[in-house]
């Protein structure tokens, strides 16, 4: 059994606790705790996702300044066949 899962195990299930709620206290903060880490795992999964779709739109608004191919005249290119 591993070391973390006994500990998580007695400190939820244990039926005395030193507060005069019988052990309510404990059971509240572990709630407190898993949603705080629920709500956090939310909130940088939908930071990921913004972030990745403004850089999908920038990317493409990037291409859209400048086309991927470029025709200039053949009279400033310099080839080698021209000179």
């Amino acid at each position: 059994m591993k070391v973390e899962f006994f500990i998580a195990r007695r400190i939820i299930f244990r039926s005395k606790v030193s507060t005069t709620e019988g052990g309510k206290g404990t059971r509240s903060i572990i709630k407190i705790a898993v949603i705080g880490i629920a709500l956090g795992v939310a909130i940088m999964i939908a930071a990921l996702a913004i972030v990745t779709g403004f850089q999908q739109e920038i990317r493409s608004k990037v291409v859209g300044f400048g086309s991927h191919i470029q025709v200039t005249a053949s009279s400033l290119s310099k080839s080698l066949t021209n000179a």
